[in-house]
């Protein structure tokens, strides 16, 4: 069952600008004909990204994620914002941009739909691929028209918004940052992102894009990093490289890797280790197996068919030739290697020699 909280409160007022959350958008402001910003969630918390972009009638919403329950949510699986605001306004729903795939980005989605119609949405490939399968689960897929779109591309939502997509670099494939073009000015929302200088998909963030929007001139900036409090940088995805081709070729036995299924690059990585090392793969988990095959099907992960193994054939192949990928890293209560650990996977148990 999911659990809904208010998300964080934020209300700052310049005359031509809003931004407050969902309660409080409905107090005080009714007459507002400005613009406002209305973050539901998704701030100084990790997961639940969700905001809205009203003006006047129109309403642009900007992901819906899902977050994930705390120590002390006994029986609760989803952790939803707050869309009493969207339900009540949903009249003025004109469409949804979506950033990228991962699931506190587009988790949400499906318990929006099941409330109100969002007329089209809008996204990267990879995160299309991977929600359309979502909403056909949910049987909610008949309430939206999904869209791809490409670095560069400027989409018309209502006649007050009109959206650029701006390739930036994340863990993910297919990640955007958008500029929404308003009639009182631009805003730059990143979307989630990292500047990453040598990408492994070898696709840039376009920071010529974001250059010339800074010389216009931007009416608001969103930024939205994990860690951008903290000093320093995070190193580039590709610096992961060397140490996991040193493992691999010292491990004598079997290698267990675990990681976010969502994390295309990084299993991107392994797969090709995997290949290099002479090792067939065997993938665990539901989440893990839907990424790699719309990866491999929209061409972020390209390795053959004969890469993978089913998991009950691996004690065909000797240790030193098979890897297991699975779900999990964040130790997740039902995550397949919280269960492995335990020993209560059917198919796979740690054994000695293991790394």
């Amino acid at each position: 069952m999911p659990i809904l909280n208010q998300g964080v409160k934020l209300n700052n007022q310049n005359g031509k600008v809003v931004i407050q959350n969902g309660k409080a958008a409905n107090s005080g402001s009714a007459n507002f004909q400005g613009l406002k910003i209305i973050p539901l969630g998704g701030l100084h918390e990790i997961g639940k990204n969700t905001c809205v972009f009203e003006y006047q009638d129109e309403i642009v919403l900007l992901d819906a994620g899902i977050g994930f329950p705390a120590d002390g949510m006994p029986g609760i699986n989803v952790v939803l914002p707050d869309m009493t605001y969207l339900r009540e306004n949903r009249h003025k729903i004109k469409g949804m941009i979506v950033t990228h795939g991962h699931e506190d980005h587009i988790g949400g989605i499906p318990y929006h739909l099941k409330q109100f119609d969002i007329p089209n949405i809008y996204g990267p490939r990879l995160a299309m691929a991977l929600l359309a399968g979502k909403l056909d689960e949910a049987g909610v897929a008949n309430r939206t028209t999904l869209h791809n779109v490409a670095p560069r591309e400027m989409v018309r939502m209502g006649s007050h918004f009109l959206v650029e997509y701006i390739r930036n670099t994340h863990s993910i494939a297919d990640s955007f940052t958008v500029a929404i073009h308003t009639p009182l000015g631009v805003i730059i929302h990143t979307g989630d992102f990292k500047i990453d200088h040598t990408p492994v998909d070898g696709e840039y963030f376009d920071l010529q894009k974001l250059a010339e929007h800074g010389e216009k001139g931007v009416l608001c900036l969103i930024s939205d990093s994990t860690n951008a409090e903290v000093p320093g940088h995070t190193p580039s995805e590709a610096s992961v490289r060397p140490n996991l081709d040193r493992v691999f070729a010292e491990a004598a036995g079997r290698i267990m890797v675990t990681t976010f299924a969502s994390s295309v690059h990084r299993v991107n990585i392994i797969l090709q280790l995997a290949q290099k090392h002479g090792r067939v793969v065997g993938v665990v988990g539901r989440s893990m197996l839907n990424v790699i095959a719309h990866s491999r099907t929209l061409g972020y992960i390209k390795c053959p068919d004969s890469l993978f193994a089913p998991l009950h054939s691996l004690r065909q192949f000797p240790d030193d030739k098979v890897l297991i990928l699975t779900t999990g890293s964040q130790g997740e209560e039902m995550s397949a290697m919280t269960r492995i650990s335990r020993g209560e996977h059917r198919e796979i148990k740690v054994k000695q020699g293991d790394t």
